[in-house]
């Protein structure tokens, strides 16, 4: 597996516009719920 420095070296040589799909891409994936937080938010709307 390539490095994070790796990766970021070879998002550089892209065109604006594919980096920013790349950004894209990457913060889609990490935008999913987390089930403990959802609870939490529900107890706590409960009170």
């Amino acid at each position: 597996m390539e490095s994070v420095d790796q990766l970021a070296r070879k998002a550089f040589g892209l065109q604006p516009t594919e980096r920013i799909r790349l950004v894209e891409a990457i913060l889609y994936s990490l935008d999913k719920p987390d089930a403990d937080i959802e609870q939490s938010w529900i107890a706590e709307s409960e009170f």
